[in-house]
């Protein structure tokens, strides 16, 4: 039984009393627009509706400085002169000159797209243009060959489901992304949850588990930190495993050219499996897996996502070969990047913030209990900064974080201004960003936490 204060107990009572409020005003709306002759929508079965209520009444409450707005969208609006640290484009690259020529010269065009399945439209042919951008970044990645799907989420739930054999085990950090989780469900296969970061705890549960499959990210988009891919890849290989990385926040920044942590690191000889979301550096709506070839055929017809959705559309391929060229070309937005991160980082330690969890491009403030990072979130975009609020299931429950991306088209002025905010925000509503306290005890809800939203 966990034990209250009078104030905590009071604070849950009218947290409860604001959700019951807010369920019975929806209900009354939803009434409210049906007729008597005409209703709709059906009526929600009993376990629906109550899993809805329950919803309303613990994850979607009142804003607590105003009333009838739920505390999960921003009070402030992003003005023309506010610093957007939510997007994942690190390099900058929406609206880039070259990228939205061939993407208007792709429409131009007028070439009818077939809309279905890539089982059925990309041929071994050399006019294929799918077959020709998956080999071209495969190459650049440094493994041969791949596979575009139509996510980064449908690139690992695929992957996993059609690697992973029903009951094997597969070595998973658990703060690796959602989609790998659920690439592991849709196996049937035994996810073997390992302390992130921990290569003591991976050896363990190797040595217990046997042969499998070990999946990290290169990454980790909550916090920022890096995956120790040299000690991760040696425990998988003397425990015989397939290497499974996820290079979504290090493909495109990260090494020559931007070809990963896993290419920066001399690894591609040693991993077997490389998978990325292209709605990260390369600020595309795309996801790759990249393989040799012969896994390449082997996957297009066994993972379902490959199988059952619709393959991207011929004015789709076009800009992803010039995102291909900027990225390979142009490293001044890399320098930027990392120039803006180094000073980022110092400004908001400077300002008095734990941000020892992570050292890349993604910066994790760790904010206990979701109200906090409310109220950080509200201080710092009350002064024009934008960030991304976490809260369950992208974290655990009492763990929220408020993520800020730095990226390349950061201004001059902008640190300054970011660490002013910083600072100001932390007297007005005190030191919510500190330390999770030590390694988490397990204790997690059933669902697992994703590593990013988007």
């Amino acid at each position: 039984m966990i034990e209250r204060t009078p104030r905590q107990r009071a604070l849950l009572a009218r947290r409860r009393a604001d959700a019951g409020a807010h369920w019975r005003r929806f209900r009354r709306s939803c009434r409210r627009t049906l007729t008597p002759d005409r209703d709709m929508t059906a009526s929600l079965p009993p376990f629906l509706s109550m899993q809805v209520e329950r919803f309303y009444r613990k994850r979607m409450f009142n804003h607590p400085g105003k009333p009838g707005h739920r505390f999960w969208y921003s009070l402030h609006a992003m003005g023309p002169g506010a610093i957007n640290l939510q997007s994942n484009d690190y390099l900058d690259l929406t609206g880039h000159p070259r990228i939205r020529d061939a993407a208007v010269a792709a429409l131009a065009q007028g070439r009818r797209s077939a809309v279905m399945s890539q089982v059925i439209l990309v041929s071994q042919s050399d006019d294929c243009e799918q077959r020709r951008f998956e080999t071209r970044l495969g190459e650049f990645i440094g493994l041969g060959s791949g596979i575009l799907c139509a996510s980064g989420y449908d690139a690992n739930v695929g992957l996993l489901q059609a690697l992973a054999p029903r009951g094997s085990p597969v070595y998973v950090d658990q703060e690796a992304h959602a989609s790998l989780y659920q690439g592991i469900h849709a196996a049937e296969a035994t996810p073997v949850r390992v302390r992130h970061n921990d290569t003591a705890d991976l050896r363990d549960k190797l040595a217990a588990g046997g042969p499998g499959i070990v999946v990290v990210d290169s990454v980790y988009s909550v916090s920022g930190s890096r995956s120790p891919l040299q000690q991760v890849f040696a425990l998988a290989e003397e425990f015989g495993c397939l290497i499974v990385v996820d290079e979504s926040h290090a493909l495109g920044t990260h090494g020559q050219q931007g070809r990963g942590l896993v290419h920066a690191l001399g690894l591609t000889q040693r991993v077997h499996v490389v998978t990325a979301s292209l709605a990260k550096a390369f600020a595309a709506r795309a996801g790759f897996i990249a393989c040799d070839e012969s896994l390449t055929e082997y996957l297009r017809f066994t993972a379902f996502p490959t199988i059952f959705s619709t393959a991207l559309l011929a004015h789709e391929l076009p800009p992803l070969h010039a995102t291909l060229d900027v990225v390979m070309g142009e490293e001044a937005r890399r320098t930027a990047l990392w120039n803006n991160t180094r000073q980022a980082r110092e400004a908001i330690t400077a300002a008095g913030y734990d941000i020892g969890n992570g050292t890349e491009q993604i910066i994790g403030l760790r904010c206990g209990p979701v109200q906090s990072a409310v109220r950080l979130r509200d201080a710092l975009e009350a002064r024009g900064v934008f960030g991304s609020l976490f809260w369950y299931p992208a974290t655990e429950w009492r763990r929220s974080v408020l993520r800020l991306s730095i990226n390349a088209g950061m201004r001059a002025g902008d640190v300054a201004r970011l660490g002013e905010a910083m600072r100001a925000a932390q007297e007005e509503v005190g030191n919510v960003s500190r330390s999770s306290g030590g390694r988490s005890s397990g204790k997690r809800h059933a669902q697992p936490t994703l590593s990013s939203v988007g």
